[in-house]
């Protein structure tokens, strides 16, 4: 008898499978790739809200 370690392979998702997670991954990355445009878009709008606000807050001139 003896001491060899166990080589059954795990098991290995197909070709398919794979590249369904990585179309979907992709997706994912492009979803998220046209929010972040569209917050970069909003961001001038918002600084110039805070600057504002804390103009107000602190009593200076708009």
């Amino acid at each position: 008898m003896t001491n060899e370690p166990n080589t059954t392979p795990p098991e290995t998702a197909t070709t398919a499978e794979l590249g369904k997670q990585l179309q979907a991954m992709d997706e994912e990355i492009d979803r998220c790739r046209m929010r972040i445009d569209e917050l970069r878009k909003q961001r001038p709008a918002l600084l110039a809200r805070i600057i504002t606000l804390n103009r107000l807050k602190d009593g200076t001139r708009l």
